[in-house]
């Protein structure tokens, strides 16, 4: 019996690797990813405002647009909530802001300038996102935290207000170790990923799906 089982899993897992690599095969021209220091500086802080302009993006394979004709405006030191239904296109939104993809159609504009006109690095390095499913590192409290930045992080003063900001000071002090405690899924507590946006320069802070509807 294990003959049979082994070469119907081997089969099953074939097909698998077949597409997955088509799906990496037909997505090059559209995740192609421009060199990382090559454009201009990002600002430091935001000025004006980010826009979208009639843009549009769609999927690799995907016969419909995730995101079709958007006109949006967010102002610079100002909070904007992008609020819609599962699939409606907010993680897209996201994703082409950070950048992680290019518009299909339309233009991404910082103060005016086109996103495209920046250095990939230059421009993340002004961006801290928080997804709802954040991960969690095998490391100890502290280095949990300073996943943000790990060279700010060693700024005593600096990693002390961030976990203050967070709340995480208060957990520190039930843990044996403190900040040196190293963090497993059994201890039942996970460290708040809201602290390590503080170590990222405050140009723009999103946070993706931050609170739950129940």
């Amino acid at each position: 019996m294990a003959l049979p089982f082994s070469i119907t899993f081997l089969y099953e897992a074939a097909l698998h690797l077949r597409g997955l690599f088509s799906l990496i095969e037909g997505a090059k021209p559209v995740i192609a990813i421009p060199s990382l220091n090559q454009g201009r500086l990002a600002p430091t802080n935001l000025s004006q405002e980010i826009s979208f302009e009639q843009v549009q993006f769609r999927y690799p394979f995907g016969s419909e647009y995730a995101l079709k004709k958007v006109n949006a405006i967010l102002p610079a030191g100002k909070v904007t909530a992008l609020v819609g239904t599962n699939g409606s296109g907010k993680s897209t939104f996201v994703k082409l802001l950070t950048p992680m993809y290019d518009p299909t159609n339309g233009k991404i504009a910082i103060d005016g300038i086109p996103l495209s006109d920046y250095a990939l690095d230059s421009w993340r390095s002004r961006v801290a996102v928080m997804y709802q499913d954040f991960a969690h590192f095998a490391l100890t409290m502290r280095e949990n935290i300073m996943v943000g930045d790990l060279v700010l992080g060693q700024d005593r003063v600096r990693f002390e207000a961030v976990a203050r900001w967070a709340g995480a000071d208060k957990v520190a002090e039930t843990l044996p170790h403190g900040y040196n405690t190293q963090l497993t899924e059994k201890m039942g507590y996970k460290p708040r990923p809201s602290g390590r946006l503080l170590f990222w320069f405050e140009c723009l802070y999103i946070l993706s799906y931050y609170k739950s509807s129940s």
